[in-house]
């Protein structure tokens, strides 16, 4: 047995077609697969738990259903030992960061979009001005992992690979603005938005992280072998400047919530949910997973979603995926009955603010 489980942070559904590679290997998106939830630290615990938990930690997984040596390799510091995810792996890593490292992915990947982000987000562009050392990419580079999975996997296997990019801020390498520039105008777009060129410009760092990864994903399909299952998606979508908003705030939306989904796997459901991936690695239902779903639900906070043929039912009634209002009673209905998870991404910031020794 040989299956791959591949995540990216923050990939838009819409934003697949630009993953040539990766699309030759594994074909076109499923044209309605969700998330979950709006933002990493919801996703996740759904996706390892089978379950709408209320916890943004995990103590079970359905990794520990899998007999043979199991890798996990992680770039997001939420989806960490910290938070449960080596629970079931024979092989895990995720990031360890300097204190430069870790300030900055605190910065970009943890503290919500908003006066906080922004106020911190200025602090550590300054930073950036002001130090001698070369700028960094943002977060472990994905031929990185590729490597170091590479180096530990067997002649039988699970592996779970997530990648970070294109997570902001967008820093792709082939972009005509420094790393520091980049980053710093990305970070601008989350804080306080961007318009015009600025806006194009940062539209196009994104795909450009897209269409970097792609490349660096091709050395991993490669090695492939072609009896190996794959199963590919994204924890959530990202904001481009629809409505002057930018990243991945909790908007239970179109753009956030729609993601990629590829596999090698049999798949006939007309609807994907994040929640249906164990079920789908395992070949068979797991807990809340299903194989034929009807209905997706996602939630951020105290807020849910209802999902149902490319329609999505939140607090504010019913739209369609252009953004339009529509009524489908029955799916609301749905939407108010489903009792969201209560998680959203500030439930990380104290503690991991606290190891800085910034609380």
């Amino acid at each position: 047995m040989k299956t791959l489980l591949v995540t990216v942070d923050s990939l838009r559904y819409d934003h697949y077609q630009y993953m040539e590679r990766t699309r030759e290997f594994l074909g076109d998106s499923h044209g309605r697969a969700y998330a979950t939830a709006t933002a990493t630290l919801g996703t996740f615990p759904n996706v390892f738990t089978g379950t709408y938990t209320k916890s943004n930690e995990i103590s079970e997984s359905f990794v520990e259903e899998i007999d043979v040596p199991t890798i996990g390799i992680t770039t997001n510091r939420l989806i960490s030992e910290r938070y449960g995810y080596d629970v079931g792996f024979d092989h895990f890593s995720s990031p360890t960061p300097s204190r430069e490292e870790g300030l900055k992915q605190r910065v970009d990947s943890i503290l919500p979009e908003g006066p906080v982000y922004g106020a911190i987000a200025r602090l550590y562009s300054l930073y950036q001005r002001l130090s001698p050392t070369t700028v960094q990419k943002s977060f472990r580079p994905a031929d990185d992992v590729v490597s170091e999975f590479k180096n530990v996997a067997g002649d039988e296997w699970f592996a779970w690979l997530h990648f970070m990019e294109p997570h902001h801020p967008y820093d792709p390498d082939d972009t005509d603005l420094s790393r520091g520039e980049a980053q710093e105008l990305s970070r601008q777009a989350i804080a306080n938005g961007v318009h015009g060129e600025e806006a194009e410009t940062v539209r196009e760092l994104y795909r450009q992280e897209v269409v970097e990864l792609d490349a660096q994903l091709a050395e991993l399909w490669d090695i492939i072998s072609d009896d190996t299952t794959v199963v590919f998606s994204a924890d959530h979508g990202e904001m481009l400047g629809e409505d002057g908003i930018w990243g991945h705030p909790g908007l239970l939306r179109e753009e956030i919530l729609h993601v990629p989904f590829a596999t090698t796997a049999s798949v006939e459901s007309e609807l994907v949910s994040s929640i249906d991936i164990p079920s789908i690695v395992l070949g068979e239902e797991y807990r809340k997973g299903m194989l034929d779903r009807t209905t997706a639900y996602a939630s951020h906070g105290n807020k849910a979603a209802a999902i149902e043929e490319g329609l999505i039912a939140n607090p504010n009634g019913v739209f369609d995926c252009d953004g339009d209002e529509v009524s489908r009673p029955a799916l609301q209905r749905k939407q108010s009955r489903f009792e969201p998870s209560g998680i959203v991404k500030s439930d990380a910031v104290e503690e991991d603010l606290k190891d800085l020794g910034y609380l």
